[in-house]
């Protein structure tokens, strides 16, 4: 080992049906890192791609008759991890490799030693953490390892290995999540993880608010200025949680049987896989360390602190702060969601829906990466259809997602993301940039925070473009075939809803051949003539502070003044019906978030009063500027909570506007006088399109009352108004 030569990849001759898989030395802690690759033979590959020479080789050269003949446990384990930043040392977190290859000798299988291949890897000190720690432990297991299984300098071999990576962990016996090597307040507080867990689903059970408790020793849970919270938080927000390609690699770990939260409590499960090497329920484990922690134990935790309203608290320390992401707590609604809608959708690849919004909050180190990696969650036929490319440049890769998309996937409209994140040159208007997170909340949407809105849920939801009863002229086109289409998807590999929505309805969104253009059709209903910028608080965390509520007042007197200004019979009172729309306006006619299963989300009856509690909400601001004091939730009712919140999330990064024909909205940050608003044909919210030229610009989506619940499908009906459309460049 005294030459440190690069390590020489193979390139074997039948391409992505070969695995390559890692074996470590497990030597002395004194010793260089070392171990050996090798690869096999996969037979769902093989089969995927009919490949029939390779299938009757993998008879011998599958994983478990290598693990075997090496002597170690069946299978493999795959590793989920963050790669964090490189080494300072270039002659630290260094890994030597050997290299054998299975060959089949006498019906036999036998390996060929190659060490004209041996050499060096460099790998990242978390990697190289998480080894130590394995030889330490001497794990004698195949593992797959993303930087040692995959040539990373290699473009050629990346593209080929990506796309199969979500069957790599489908098929490992347990996936291992590293989140590093650990500190003692971090172990001490993953060991009372189950304590504490039981004690808040206690206090859940028992209806206490533990925001009234003096002392939370009275319920034998460490007092909130504790260290065990800050260990907590630590480990929750670290960078694992908000990973782009960690997604994938829990979503696809092997379902098995479901363990009962008394295994989960007693800790019956981790021993039973400190016994066998194999998780008895999902085969996700949270390694810190040298500890080891069931992902179902996580997942109670959350669900306990979401029952005690306790998790912003939990991520940030300071029960008044809201933030966009809550990092674990996200993920693992994230997670669960995606395995339930996987296999909902045929058990082949996630619908893009699911999949956008899935990703919304998740990072990458590559902006194509945020495509590339989320495309590895879709069917197989899918991916290659794509055939994204690592080594294109971004914007090429989006678009190319974007147009697929566009084609598939109507109920989740893809327009609705365009002005939430941040612009990339060189994108169409039409096209997100989806390296961006989500500066503020889609409007159009059919999910609630995490979780794919319920019927009921969806039933309330905005459809200004359709019309969501059966047999209408104006439902969303779909195939005449059916169940029978969603059944020859399955059959055939796919997701169940691969071109069930591309129809040769005009009116559906278009592709325009040999351009990244788009032809949309609907109707124009009015222009925008003024606006009011974006409301400077949205940059605050803490929305009940003084100074947020200063800048909130300001704001909406900014919005007022426009308003009687632009519109003579509005005068501000009350009792006018005029009033509750500019309140309803104000919050998208929105009241929650994150909905339980029976709550009401969009006020589509005009059940509410929501000028009541818009001015409930004033009278607490002017009250909290006169004493200079921070307002607390408890302060406000029910309702004018929800209000405050849902007023924060609908006019961040938003301006307010009017119309020539006197309608009032909330449009996306860059809305100029002269956007026409206008109405598309099967997409649930009106949007502002900007004229350039011959052709049009998107500009985002809008909340404009009295256009949001298919009115204008009844005036074009009644001919009030003209179908159109538009080149959107």
């Amino acid at each position: 080992m005294a030459e440190r030569k690069p390590y020489q990849y193979d390139n074997p001759p039948r391409g992505a049906v070969f695995r390559r898989l890692f074996k470590l030395d497990l030597n002395e802690s004194s010793e260089p890192l070392s171990g050996y690759i090798v690869y096999y033979t996969n037979l769902k590959e093989a089969l995927m791609r009919l490949d029939f020479k390779t299938m009757w080789m993998s008879r011998y050269e599958d994983e478990n008759h290598i693990a075997k003949q090496l002597g170690i446990a069946r299978g493999y384990d795959a590793l989920s991890w963050v790669w964090g930043p490189p080494s300072a040392s270039s002659d630290k977190c260094l890994v030597y490799i050997k290299s054998i290859a299975p060959r089949l000798v006498k019906g036999k299988v036998d390996f060929e030693y190659q060490p004209q291949r041996n050499g060096f890897v460099k790998i990242r000190p978390a990697l190289y953490d998480f080894l130590c720690e394995m030889r330490k432990q001497k794990y004698n297991r195949l593992l797959w390892i993303d930087a040692l299984c995959i040539d990373q300098s290699d473009p050629h071999d990346k593209n080929l290995h990506i796309p199969f990576m979500k069957n790599v962990y489908e098929d490992a016996r347990n996936v291992r999540i590293w989140l590093g090597a650990g500190n003692s307040a971090g172990k001490d507080a993953l060991q009372r993880l189950r304590s504490i867990t039981g004690q808040l689903l206690l206090c859940s059970y028992r209806g206490i608010n533990l925001w009234n408790l003096s002392d939370w020793r009275d319920m034998d849970l460490p007092p909130s200025e504790d260290d065990v919270w800050v260990a907590l938080r630590s480990i929750l927000t670290h960078p694992w949680w908000s990973r782009l390609w960690t997604l994938q690699e829990v979503v696809m770990a092997k379902m098995m049987r479901k363990q009962s939260f008394t295994e989960v409590m007693s800790g019956t499960a981790q021993k039973k896989e400190e016994e066998t090497g194999i998780s008895p329920e999902r085969a996700q484990f949270v390694l810190y360390g040298d500890m080891s922690v069931a992902w179902s134990a996580f997942e109670e935790f959350a669900r306990a602190v979401r029952l005690c309203h306790l998790e912003y608290w939990v991520i940030t320390g300071d029960r008044f702060i809201t933030v966009d992401d809550k990092h674990a707590f996200d993920c693992i609604e994230e997670v669960r969601t995606c395995q339930g809608s996987f296999l909902m959708d045929g058990g082949y690849g996630l619908r893009l829906g699911t999949l956008l919004l899935g990703t919304k909050r998740r990072l990458a180190t590559t902006p194509a990466d945020m495509v590339i990696g989320q495309s590895a969650l879709l069917d197989s036929k899918a991916i290659k259809q794509l055939r994204l490319d690592s080594s294109l440049p971004a914007e090429k890769v989006f678009v190319a997602f974007g147009q697929y998309y566009v084609r598939q996937e109507p109920a989740e409209c893809l327009l609705n993301h365009v002005a939430l994140k941040q612009a990339m040159p060189g994108l169409p208007s039409w096209c997100p940039n989806f390296a961006s997170r989500a500066e503020t909340l889609s409007l159009g949407s059919r999910w609630l925070g995490t979780t794919k809105a319920s019927d009921y849920h969806e039933s309330q939801m905005y459809h200004a473009g359709f019309d969501p009863a059966q047999s209408s002229k104006y439902q969303i086109p779909h195939s005449k075939l059916g169940i029978g289409k969603r059944i020859s998807n399955v059959c055939s590999f796919r997701s169940i809803y691969h071109n069930y929505y591309s129809t040769k309805d005009p009116r559906q969104v278009q592709l325009v051949e040999g351009t990244s253009h788009i032809r949309l059709s609907g109707v124009e209903m009015d222009e925008v003539t003024d606006i009011v910028d974006c409301i400077p608080v949205a940059d605050f965390d803490e929305f009940l502070s003084p100074v947020s509520i200063h800048q909130t007042i300001d704001w909406d007197k900014a919005c007022l003044e426009l308003v009687r200004r632009t519109l003579p019979p509005f005068r501000g009172r009350e009792d006018f019906e005029d009033f509750e729309v500019y309140a309803r306006t104000m919050t998208a006619n929105h009241l929650l978030i994150r909905p339980s299963y029976d709550d009401l989300v969009f006020d589509k009856d005009g059940k509410v009063n929501f000028a009541k509690a818009y001015h409930d909400i004033k009278g607490l601001f002017q009250r909290s500027i006169t004493t200079g004091k921070t307002l607390a939730e408890n302060d406000l009712s029910l309702t004018s909570a929800r209000f405050a919140r849902m007023f924060l999330a609908v006019t961040r990064r938003r301006r307010f506007f009017v119309t020539r024909h006197g309608r009032i909205g909330i449009g996306p940050s860059d809305t100029e006088p002269g956007d026409k608003l206008c109405v598309i044909f099967y997409c649930p919210t009106p949007y502002l399109l900007r004229p350039v030229s011959n052709r049009y610009r998107l500009v985002g989506e809008t909340y404009v009352h009295g256009l949001m619940y298919g009115e204008a499908l009844k005036m074009l009906d009644s001919k009030r108004v003209s179908e159109t459309q538009w080149i959107v460049e």
